[in-house]
């Protein structure tokens, strides 16, 4: 039975199809409906006229809440091109089955909050690496794997299936070589940039990706194994699962920033943008910068950092003797340069226990923690202690001699201000009596005019209540008058009718009765006759009825004159009444009321102001001097405006006296208790010369001037070894000697923990990792990435990872799979190095060992038949004549960068890291390594030649 299930079966193409179909038709409707709610917001924002602040604001929202739904609706769009590239299905114990579709990103249906497509860095995406698994256990749940399908979708289009495990008739045994893969591969040689390899993660790279965070190790890879594509995804899977990390914290160590831009478009697909990236001598610039930074001198009126790098100028270091930089690299060297720092710490900390400095700094206030090494903090923490306690020695005596000065200034002007003060007491007197006299006899006036008011008050108000009284019991007699005058005042028949005049005793009903006695006692006897009659008798009703009705309209027409006369007469008799007796009485409570209202006037604007001269004479008695401007109402004031102005400006002047004869004793008692004090403690005059002495040897520790002994260690080394040395020439172990010291002056940046990515990790020495530790912390996250068959430096470098055991704690994993070169290639180079790396890629061309002008020739006939391969030509650093072989036809070639449109001629060190569909190795003097990774540079065709032609004609030969 095959391993594998391939494109051709139908079952499989078809089942994936109605998958496909089921998925796009969700993501249709995800897309449709967010931009249905575009439309909407659109519409709303165009309808929208905002007119005051509250409406930008809301216009403001609604913008926002619109470019968001625009994202949103591109991001799902974004799917509807290659929206997963893997299907599987698990059973749980309950044998519920599950259906997984895994892409690059998850997408999740809004309306039931489920996943569509689940992202494969989830710990649920991660059961589709696991190959060799058919048990998993997933967020605490077991499952058991049913299916397992890759699928490849392009352009919205299902191009092929393969069923990798079917529990119904697949076992887990897979091929070596996996077509589907191949496949890929063959689709992304179609793509000149890098791209992901989501789709092809291999069990054991997805082992690696997924490790622990916090775990340090190593992965030693062949070339092509994809330890690039492992370190990016790693760091995108623990970005995706691990949001609690600070980005800052991450970075990339790189081999050169050719490399850099090689991985840049992939970073930022992959959501790496905030993680850091540099060359390795980049980063030492970075970091020798930031630890420097605080220490800073003046130069040009520029305040400029003691300590400083830059990679400008940068050189390679092939061009310095091997034996020198092994040494410089070696950990020997640093333990010496340790030692020599040490030395001089231990030095410095001697010189200085002879001036006694904590006793010395205590006399003025001053104290310094125990020295027991010397380094940056405790260089500035002196300087500053010794400045500040010279200062202030020079301060002290200056300080006497103004302290005495200050208080014979103060004595004298003491007496002239008491002189003043006398003075002007004097007349602040005068104007205060002035104040009391016209106090009193403005009091003695008003009370005389008031007692005179408040007897006519008592006059007019006995006159109101007698004619008030005389009113009341005129208006009683006149109440029954009115009564009756209203009565007569209503309609005549209501005041006739036998109902009104039977239940009426009041004076004009008895007037009608007694006036029209027989009238009305008929009435009552009609009525009487009435009130007897029984009820069904109501023939003789209606008759009684008639009569009463004609009895009372008779009755009605001979009382109305009665009524009408009774009416003028009472009207008459109320009239005067109220005129000649009520008005007059009204007149007099009238006229008695405005004398009191005037008289009250009067009395109310003269009691204030005498009780505001009581008032202002009192304030003399409770202060001698007291602020009438601050305590007096402009009411107040106003009572005698010129007086008071008077003594408010005398007494503000006397007042003035008086506080600064009160300051002027206070300093004095001040400046006489403070002159005593410094005199007691005045320092020694000969500990000027101390700190004078004790600054001038802490200086001595500057950075400037260390790092130039530093330097100077260097330039030595490189005389013994005879090697030209220049100050100028810029190399990355002069940035890696920078940075020690750098660490041994300055310390090391804030206590976090740092966690580092290195690619081409086996290039640099063992002393540079335990540098970069020192410098970041013991706490460290390590995680490298490389090939000790691919080190290129023969004077550094890690040729056994135990080397570094200390660094990645002895975790190792290993990849032996290369999916980058032509089967040809990987096969080519396993015999020429004696290697067993297995082929996992395309069959191409055949690997050619030729003459230089023939591969050269050959080289450029690829290029013409594919102008968008990217070509390369690689040599060892420092081989000659390359330029002029390369001469005929120089704007074919860009040396030592990388460009798409000409062939790009880099050193072996520039090409790491970077492919090519074709490269031309130029093998003069490589090492073994050198040129294993010259010739895994090459993705399809690869030629291999000499500059020296013969003698590469003969090699052939044999």
């Amino acid at each position: 039975m095959p391993a594998s299930i391939q494109n051709n079966d139908n079952l499989a193409f078809k089942e994936e199809q109605e998958n496909f179909a089921r998925i796009k038709k969700r993501i249709n409707r995800i897309i449709s409906d967010s931009e249905y709610e575009l439309d909407e917001q659109d519409s709303a924002i165009n309808d929208f006229y905002p007119v005051d602040y509250p409406d930008r604001e809301n216009m403001i929202y609604m913008v926002r809440a619109r470019n968001h739904q625009r994202n949103e609706v591109a991001e799902n769009k974004k799917f509807m091109d290659s929206p997963y590239f893997g299907h599987f299905e698990l059973a749980s114990k309950n044998d519920e089955i599950t259906k997984c579709f895994v892409g690059k990103e998850a997408l999740i249906d809004p309306d039931s909050a489920e996943p569509i497509i689940i992202d494969w860095r989830s710990p649920m995406g991660n059961t589709f690496y696991n190959k060799s698994e058919r048990h998993f256990k997933v967020n605490g749940y077991d499952y058991d794997l049913l299916l397992r399908r890759a699928v490849d979708i392009k352009g919205g289009v299902l191009k092929s299936v393969k069923t990798e495990y079917d529990s119904v008739s697949l076992s887990l045994d897979g091929e070596v070589v996996d077509d589907f893969l191949i496949s890929v591969l063959r689709d992304k040689r179609r793509n000149r940039k890098l791209t992901d390899i989501i789709r092809t993660i291999q069990e054991n790279q997805n082992d690696i990706i997924r490790k622990p965070l916090d775990e340090s190790f190593v992965v030693q890879g062949c070339a092509g194994s994809g330890k690039t594509m492992i370190l990016l995804h790693r760091l995108s899977y623990i970005a995706f699962n691990h949001k609690e990390v600070n980005f800052d914290n991450f970075l990339i160590l790189t081999p050169n920033e050719n490399f850099n831009v090689h991985v840049d478009e992939l970073s930022q697909e992959l959501g790496l943008s905030k993680i850091r990236r540099y060359a390795v001598e980049s980063y030492y610039v970075e970091m020798i910068n930031l630890l420097a930074q605080p220490d800073k001198t003046t130069k040009s009126k520029r305040r400029v950092s003691k300590i400083s790098a830059s990679v400008d100028g940068l050189k390679s270091e092939k061009l310095v003797n091997n034996d020198l930089l092994a040494y410089v690299y070696s950990s020997e060297y640093r333990d010496s340069l340790i030692g020599d720092y040490k030395e001089l710490s231990d030095t410095m900390v001697n010189k200085l226990k002879k001036y006694k400095l904590p006793s010395l700094l205590k006399k003025y206030d001053l104290k310094i923690s125990p020295l027991k090494e010397m380094d940056y903090k405790s260089y500035i923490a002196l300087i500053h202690a010794l400045t500040n306690a010279g200062e202030k020695h020079t301060e002290y005596y200056k300080r006497i001699d103004e302290s005495k000065s200050s208080l014979d200034d103060a004595n004298k002007r003491l007496s002239r201000l008491i002189v003043e003060m006398s003075l002007q007491e004097r007349k602040l007197s005068v104007a205060r009596n002035d104040l009391i006299n016209e106090c009193d006899q403005e009091i003695s006036k008003l009370e005389l005019l008031i007692s005179s008011i408040e007897e006519d008050l008592a006059n007019n108000k006995a006159a109101i209540e007698k004619a008030t009284a005389d009113k009341q019991s005129l208006e009683k007699s006149i109440q029954s008058a009115v009564a009756s005058l209203d009565k007569a005042d209503k309609t005549p028949g209501r005041i006739t009718s036998y109902d009104s005049l039977s239940s009426s005793d009041d004076e004009l009903s008895t007037l009608i009765k007694e006036t029209f006695q027989d009238q009305y006692d008929h009435l009552h006897d009609l009525y009487d006759q009435l009130g007897r009659l029984a009820f069904y008798n109501f023939g003789k009703r209606n008759r009684l009825k008639n009569e009463i009705a004609s009895a009372q309209k008779e009755l009605d027409g001979n009382a109305e004159e009665t009524v009408v006369n009774y009416f003028a007469a009472k009207s008459a008799e109320v009239e005067s009444f109220r005129k000649n007796r009520i008005e007059p009485l009204d007149k007099t409570i009238a006229e008695a009321e405005a004398a009191i209202a005037e008289d009250e006037d009067i009395k109310n604007t003269r009691v204030p102001i005498l009780n505001g001269y009581k008032a202002l004479r009192s304030r003399f008695v409770d202060d001698q001097y007291p602020d009438l401007d601050a305590i007096l109402s402009d009411e107040e004031k106003a009572l005698q405006d010129n007086l008071i102005r008077t003594y408010a400006l005398l007494r503000t002047d006397y007042a003035a006296r008086k506080s600064e004869i009160n300051a002027v004793e206070s300093a004095v008692s001040r400046i006489t208790g403070e002159l005593d004090e410094l005199e007691k403690n005045k320092p020694d005059d000969k500990d000027i010369q101390v700190i004078t002495e004790a600054l001038e040897t802490v200086n001595t520790f500057d950075a400037s001037i260390l790092y130039k002994e530093w330097e100077n260690k260097l330039k030595l080394l490189y005389k013994e070894y005879k090697q030209p040395y220049s100050a100028k020439a810029n190399y990355r172990h002069k940035l890696y000697l920078k940075l020690l010291f750098c660490n041994l002056y300055y310390g090391s940046p804030k206590s976090v923990k740092y966690y580092v990515n290195i690619d081409e990790a086996q290039d640099l020495a063992p002393v540079e990792y335990e540098l970069i530790q020192r410098v970041l912390g013991e706490k460290t996250v390590f995680n490298l990435y490389g090939d000790v068959n691919q080190s290129v430096y023969e004077y550094k470098g890690i040729s056994d990872w135990d080397e570094i055991d200390s660094v990645v704690s002895g975790n190792i994993y290993f990849l032996n799979e290369n999916y980058r070169n032509t089967q040809q290639i990987t096969e080519f180079c396993n015999k020429e190095f004696d290697a067993n790396v297995t082929a996992i890629g395309l069959r191409g061309a055949k690997v050619m060992r030729e003459k230089f002008s023939e591969a050269l020739y050959d080289l450029i006939k690829v290029r013409k038949a594919n102008p968008d391969f990217r070509t390369a030509v690689i040599y060892r650093r420092g081989l000659e004549g390359l330029s002029e072989a390369l001469s005929k036809n120089p704007g074919a070639y860009v040396f030592n960068a990388v460009d798409p449109r000409r062939v790009s001629v880099l050193t072996v060190e520039e090409a790491k890291g970077l492919e090519f569909e074709a490269v031309l190795v130029v093998g003069n003097y490589m090492t073994e390594n050198e040129s294993y990774i010259a010739y895994t540079r090459a993705l399809d065709n690869l030629f291999i030649t000499s500059l020296d032609e013969s003698r590469f004609a003969a090699e052939a030969e044999e």
